[in-house]
């Protein structure tokens, strides 16, 4: 008799064990249904800033010219350039994107891909304008400025304006000899979607220009000099907000 009633009260307390398990279980499970999202980030703010894409150069395996008399790559002194350019045009608000800042191609599958890449990066970012930076090469006579744009690329136009108003800030700043705008369908050029141009800052063949253009302060001068000429193509277009408005961008 005892044996059984033994059985019974065992068999009565795994129900009730088992039923409070379940009880528990639900409790849970309804807290953790109705628990905040405290990880979940709000909406982004759009950032409504002028976008620049900001390209210098070659990069990696594609050095571009070598300076005849330093040695000095293409890609080092455009990247330097364009370093402090980005740095000008940050100072004014404005959203820059580079396609390099470091000595590396953006796609290293080949120089086609690369260049095919740095066109595209405009859009995907949704920039406003693409300015690619270069030092060139000829023979040592030649020296000077240039600005290139494209009759292929779907701004012309405007790319046409952007293209002059960099010319005369480079020239103003640099005072290097002024060669002038010249159309010309690069692929960085014909196959972006936004007003783009090519500049040509200076030719490393040239011994005084090359030696010009690997000191800092010569750098930086080209660098700010394409960043005001920007800065004056986007006020003629209207995409610069008014100063009492820009603190409440994002950064």
């Amino acid at each position: 008799m005892k044996s059984i009633f033994r059985t019974a009260f065992i068999f009565m307390l795994t129900i009730l064990m088992v039923a409070c398990s379940h009880t528990d279980h639900q409790a849970e499970q309804t807290m953790t249904d109705h628990r905040p999202e405290q990880d979940v980030p709000p909406p982004s703010v759009k950032d409504t800033r002028p976008a620049v894409v900001i390209d210098p150069g070659h990069g990696g395996e594609e050095t571009g010219a070598i300076g005849w008399h330093t040695g000095v790559p293409e890609k080092q002194i455009t990247l330097a350039i364009a370093g402090y350019c980005r740095d000008y045009l940050r100072q004014q608000n404005i959203r820059v994107i580079m396609t390099r800042s470091s000595d590396r191609m953006m796609n290293a599958e080949s120089k086609d891909h690369d260049l095919h890449d740095r066109a595209q990066l405009a859009d995907k970012v949704e920039a406003d304008l693409f300015v690619s930076i270069h030092a060139d090469q000829y023979d040592e006579t030649v020296h000077g400025s240039k600005v290139f744009y494209s009759e292929i690329n779907p701004y012309t136009d405007q790319s046409q304006e952007l293209a002059g108003y960099v010319f005369d800030e480079l020239i103003g700043e640099l005072g290097s000899r002024p060669l002038g705008v010249f159309m010309e369908d690069f692929i960085v050029l014909r196959e972006n979607s936004v007003p783009a141009i090519l500049v040509e800052t200076g030719f490393v063949s040239h011994r005084e220009e090359e030696q010009k253009l690997i000191t800092p302060s010569y750098q930086k001068k080209a660098g700010m000099a394409i960043a005001k000429g920007i800065m004056a193509y986007l006020k003629h277009e209207g995409l610069l907000k008014p100063e009492s408005e820009k603190s409440k961008d994002v950064h």
